[in-house]
């Protein structure tokens, strides 16, 4: 029997790059390693320790109440980004 989940799903090295087109034209590919489009915690330890603590904390584990949860703490406890400022930039 056939699925329909595509080569992807069996093996993951053939997913296809998904690429947008930034508004100057520029492609990026979010599954560049390190991309500018990815922020990521600049203190990795201190980050899984709390991520441990929103799994623990809350019963669905990603979700976005959790992952809220968890920038929030790591925030408050010193932690920062870096990466692209992803935040919505108003005119």
């Amino acid at each position: 029997m056939r699925t329909s989940r595509g080569m992807g799903a069996i093996r993951p090295e053939l997913k296809k790059p998904k690429v947008i087109r930034r508004k100057d034209g520029d492609k990026v590919d979010l599954y560049a390693e390190g991309g500018e489009t990815r922020s990521r915690p600049q203190n990795p330890s201190l980050w899984s320790k709390v991520k441990a603590e929103a799994k623990a904390k809350f019963d669905v584990y990603p979700s976005a109440y959790a992952n809220a949860w968890a920038a929030k703490e790591y925030k408050s406890r010193g932690g920062s980004w870096a990466g692209a400022d992803n935040r919505v930039k108003r005119d």
